[in-house]
């Protein structure tokens, strides 16, 4: 195993990007906003300032977000730098490029405090050292601090994690990995949420090199970064104390992930669950439901999961499915009445009868049938705990049901489907919800054609999807671009002529059915020269290139 880092090169990189940026709003607030979102605010849960755990936490968010030293270095004054202010630094517009100059490391928890009891009007909420968030922060961040604008979420993560180890157990190290890694750390650290990744950042980690070293960057590489060509001007140096003659300082925190989360990191599973955390779900709550829009991969887990069972039945919900086809009921039978078992009800059966056997029962578009009048009575049995329905008619001489421990239920839907809605009042609380969105870093992993990145080029037409329709069930899934045989090598390849015809007539059809045959949708979506379909291979090559390259 190895400790990779990120290197010197790309954090120069992510300098020279907040060199660039201006914002003129109270970058004070912003500041305060992120050290405070790590430590736990939200507009739903307080935290105590004057509290040792909370104030602990405190200092280590000051030092990810502006230390100018490393851990193995004691700050003195002078060792905070947010990264925001780096840019009138650099330019020469400040003369304090500091967060309280005058103050020790050690005092800055306080400092921070202050700050945020000081701002008026604030972001914060504040009653008696008791801090959560305003419900307005997120437009206030938006309209009177970025005013429009949005931090890279690259490079941020970039400085957040420039002292960072990875304890990477492997010899070669890609640069795919590292990002994925990187990606999903930034979230975790600063407790992102959607409106956050939403509101305040672009996510731009596909169009970034990332570089990445066995050495670690040190505070004296950080600092020479960031002021040899000023010549520490001003207000003087960082004041670097000597940890070893009995100065108290505080003691910092590592940001190395665990080897467990490092393993979570690297996975290509994108924004979604792991397939065995999906497992998980379904171990512990023995009902589940996927949903996501079409092509990412609810049908392809199903198919895995059904082998790990020792019995497996798949179904398919429509608008004329019935009880009888489900539960059982009285059919005419050449000319008789006759009371025959539904699927399911011999799904019951079967379990029962193989108590120390594992059964999957698989509903598929599970939304697309009227579910009342389905499961009619037995929808009372989703809830286990040992709950019976009575049937109106006996059964096989049975006249009430259960479902068996060893039974699992797993469904799958289109969110794109706007029927979704019946489903929520019919089973919603019965049910474990597992979404997947599209997976962009599957696909960049594993699909190929020519130097594409594929992965990038699904990205970016989801992105333009979002921005011209305003709709994430119009997104397209991964399954739209994985091609139908895998290569010897493992991977996906697309010959040309095979991309060429599914962009034509798989691709292009489903956006154009998006847009409604809006030329001006359509061509914001893949720009003007795909938009009308090049039906020669080479020529389309070149102007795919041109448009996604």
């Amino acid at each position: 195993m190895s400790n990779y880092y990120i290197s010197k090169k790309t954090v120069e990189s992510a300098v020279e990007y907040f060199s660039g940026i201006d914002y003129t709003g109270d970058n004070i607030t912003l500041d305060m906003y992120w050290i405070f979102k790590r430590c736990g605010v939200s507009t739903s849960h307080a935290i105590d300032t004057g509290d040792k755990d909370v104030r602990s936490e405190i200092f280590q968010s000051l030092w990810a977000y502006a230390g100018l030293f490393s851990r193995d270095e004691v700050g003195g004054k002078r060792t905070l730098m947010f990264p925001d202010k780096i840019g009138a630094f650099r330019r020469g517009t400040t003369k304090n490029p500091y967060y309280s100059a005058g103050s020790a490391f050690k005092q800055q928890a306080s400092r921070a405090v202050d700050s945020v009891r000081n701002m008026n009007p604030s972001i914060f909420k504040k009653v008696n050292g008791v801090l959560t968030l305003d419900p307005d922060y997120d437009t206030r961040i938006a309209n009177d601090i970025l005013k429009g604008k949005k931090f890279s979420l690259f490079f941020f993560a970039v400085w957040i994690n420039r002292f960072t180890a990875y304890p990477i157990d492997s010899d070669h190290v890609t640069e795919k990995e590292v990002q994925r890694i990187l990606q999903k750390s930034i979230v975790s650290f600063l407790r992102l949420d959607k409106a956050d990744l939403a509101e305040f950042f672009e996510d731009d980690f596909s169009e970034q090199s990332i570089e990445v070293s066995d050495v670690p960057l040190s505070g004296e590489d950080l600092r020479s970064i960031l002021f040899s060509s000023h010549g520490f001007p001003l207000e003087g140096e960082p004041e670097i104390l000597d940890g070893t003659a009995g100065i108290k300082h505080v003691e910092l925190k590592s940001l190395t992930p665990t080897l467990e989360q490092l393993k979570r990191y690297i996975l290509p599973t994108g924004k979604n669950p792991s397939p065995s955390q999906i497992k998980q779900t379904l171990e512990l709550k023995k009902q589940a439901i996927l949903t996501g829009v079409p092509g990412t991969g609810k049908s392809r887990f199903i198919d895995e999961e059904r082998k790990k069972f020792d019995y497996s039945t798949l179904i398919q919900f429509h608008p004329s499915f019935t009880y009888e086809q489900f539960i059982g009921g009285e059919t005419l039978v050449n000319g008789n009445v006759e009371t025959k078992p539904g699927i399911f009800f011999k799904a019951i059966q079967n379990a029962e009868s193989h108590p120390n056997e594992k059964h999957l029962f698989v509903i598929d578009e599970i939304n697309r049938g009227n579910i009342a009048e389905i499961f009619g009575e037995t929808i009372q049995i989703l809830d286990r705990k040992n709950y019976f329905a009575v049937l109106p008619n006996s059964i096989n001489g049975i006249d009430r049901i259960s479902l068996p421990d060893n039974l699992y239920i797993l469904g799958a839907m289109n969110s794109s489907d706007k029927s979704i809605a019946l489903l929520d009042l019919a089973i919603r609380r019965r049910f474990a919800f597992i979404e997947l969105t599209p997976n962009y870093e599957v696909v960049s992993d594993q699909v190929r054609y020519g130097a594409i990145d594929v992965g990038r080029f699904l990205e970016t037409v989801n992105t333009r999807i979002m921005r011209v329709l305003g709709d994430s069930s119009k997104l397209l899934g991964q399954g739209y671009v994985f091609p139908q045989t895998q290569s010897q090598d493992g991977t996906w390849t697309w010959s040309e002529e095979e991309f060429h015809l599914q962009f034509n007539y798989v691709i292009l059809p489903t956006l154009k059915e998006y847009a409604q045959e809006n030329d001006s949708i359509l061509t914001g979506i893949v720009g003007s020269e795909l938009s009308n379909g090049i039906l020669d291979s080479s020529e389309f090559k070149d102007a795919f290139a041109r448009e996604f390259g």
